[in-house]
C-alpha cells in the first residue's frame, strides 16, 4: 500500500502509549476543520513534533477519509501545516 507521508516521517517513532484520537469518517455530513482542531486538542503534547503529528494523523481516519488519504501521491505530504 502506497503511503502519501514522506519518508522521514514514516520512519518516526510513535510516542507510547499513543493517545485517545478522534476519528473522522470523511461523510459529508461531517467537519474536517473540527476534526482538524479535535486532533490538535488530543496531541497538544505533541504539536512542535511535526513528524509525530503526521505519523499519528492517519489512525484518526476511517471510511471515506481513509480512502482518500490512500488516493493521495505517494510522499506526497511532508508537513502537518
Amino acid at each position: 500500500m502506497k503511503i502519501p507521508l514522506v519518508k522521514i516521517v514514516q520512519m518516526s517513532l510513535l510516542p507510547s502509549p499513543t493517545p485517545k484520537l478522534p476519528k473522522f469518517d470523511g461523510a459529508p455530513s461531517s467537519d474536517p476543520i473540527s476534526h482538524i482542531d479535535a486532533y490538535a486538542i488530543a496531541c497538544v503534547k505533541y504539536l512542535p513534533y511535526d513528524d509525530i503529528m503526521l505519523k499519528m494523523f492517519p489512525q484518526t481516519l476511517t471510511e471515506e477519509a481513509l480512502k482518500w488519504l490512500y488516493r493521495l501521491v505517494e510522499e506526497s505530504i511532508s508537513t502537518f501545516q
